[in-house]
This record gives structure tokens, sequence and C-alpha cells, in this order.
């Protein structure tokens, strides 16, 4: 058994001019209060039981790493390889800017061309994504790892998992007004893998468990907070066994 859970990271600071090396904006005060609703949950529930947490080498998801680590029990490993698509040379450029100093790329129409200057295109991004995947996956095989990555990767993962062609663009990366994917901040993607018999091999099967679950966001701004040790966790697993879905209470 393998469960694979990828954290989008919390929010960032909007409009970040970034200057020299691109480590990308810090997160802003309430992304870390996200983060921190996150960590309060997973210490409260116990839902994950991880092997590995690995981050993003970028700001935002390595703070909100950072933030959660203690609820697992487990440091933060960097990985470059689960950047969010590379933009190249944008130094000086906010987000609000970014459409007039670059070319927006169709890349469900032009996968092998480049976003920006010195950018990736979609070919060589989800490439990247899937080399990381399966180094992880080979090296953690039979683990439950944690991966605090971005929107773009969660999004590739579906690529990956589901073994759809990495050409294949996913409408909603980069302008979910036009598509059918938005990953909100700090929600939970979860894939788990199961090998139906161990006397007849056959390749692995992948199955989304969850995708965008950001229930602990639900008190924020409420003088409340939720009492998750009281309830049960919304999934849980056995060795061998696929995780089933509980109610919760």
């Amino acid at each position: 058994m393998s469960n694979i859970y990828l954290i989008r990271h919390a929010q960032h600071v909007e409009d970040f001019a970034l200057e020299g090396q691109f480590y990308g904006p810090p997160l802003a005060p309430i992304g870390i209060t996200q983060a921190e609703h996150l960590r309060d949950h997973l210490a409260a529930t116990h839902e994950i039981q991880a092997d590995v947490l690995i981050s993003s080498s970028l700001l935002r998801a390595g703070a909100t790493a950072e933030i959660i680590a203690p609820a697992l029990g487990l440091p933060v490993m960097v990985d470059e390889d689960f950047q969010e698509f590379r933009l190249g040379n944008r130094t000086g450029i906010a987000d609000k800017d970014m459409g007039e100093a670059f070319r927006l790329v169709d890349f469900e129409r032009e996968p092998l061309w480049p976003g920006t200057p010195g950018g990736e295109s979609w070919q060589q991004f989800t490439t990247r994504i899937s080399g990381a995947f399966d180094r992880i996956i080979s090296d953690y095989d039979g683990k439950t790892v944690v991966i605090v990555t971005h929107d773009g990767v969660i999004c590739a993962s579906f690529l990956y998992f589901l073994g759809l062609p990495s050409l294949k663009f996913v409408k909603g990366i980069f302008r979910p007004a036009f598509g059918q994917f938005y990953t909100n901040t700090t929600s939970i993607t979860n894939w788990y893998k199961s090998v139906f018999s161990d006397s007849q091999p056959q390749e692995p099967t992948w199955t989304l468990v969850r995708y965008n679950d950001d229930v602990h966001l639900y008190d924020i701004g409420s003088e409340t907070r939720i009492n998750w040790s009281a309830i049960s966790p919304t999934f849980i697993g056995s060795p061998g066994k696929r995780p089933v879905r509980i109610k919760a209470g």
C-alpha cells in the first residue's frame, strides 16, 4: 500500500515583485492562519500517518510545510522538482503585470512553447513532475508520503496517476476562470495505490481518494473553533485495504 498526499501551500502575498532568483512570495497573514488550521486539524484527527514530509523549495510551500510538520512529527525534506511551473526570468515583475510583460501561451495548442523567456513549456513541466513522482514512488514504495506543493503540480498529478498523455493540458492551471480545476490553498489531495494480487503480478492501480479537501478552513473567522478531536477522521485505511470513507461523529 502507498499513499501520496498532495497539499497545496497556503495563501501567499499578492502582487509580490520578485527580485533575483525565483523563490516566490512569502505567505500572507491569512495564509499563516490557514496553515495553522491545517496543522491543528491533522494533529487532532491523526488522519494522515505519514512516513515522509516533502516540500517544494519555493517559499510559500516551505513555510506551509514547516507549520504543519509538528502535527506529522516529521522533518521537512526539500525537493526542487515539486516546484510550480517555472516562469523563467521575471525579475521585478509582479503577478498582475505578467500579462503585459509576456505573451500568454495557449498550452493546449502549443505544449512545446515556453511561457516566458527561460521558462518551461507544458511538456517540460509535465516531464519534470512525472519524473519526480516516479522517483518518490520508487524511493518510498509502500510508504505514506506528504508533499507540500502547488496548484499546477496537483493538477498535473491527474495526468500522471491516471496514465493520461503528458501533452494533454489540464484546463484551469494559471487561468482558473477558463478551466475545470482549481485547487484551494492548503487543501488535501490523496492518491492511493493498491495491488490486487501478489500471486499474479499486475500494474498497480492508483485511486483518487479525495481532491480539494479544505474542511479545516471552515471555522476561519468563526468565534468558535471546530473540535476536531471529537470527530472521527474522514478517511481511514489499513495495510492491504482500500481507504474507507466514514461519517464524522
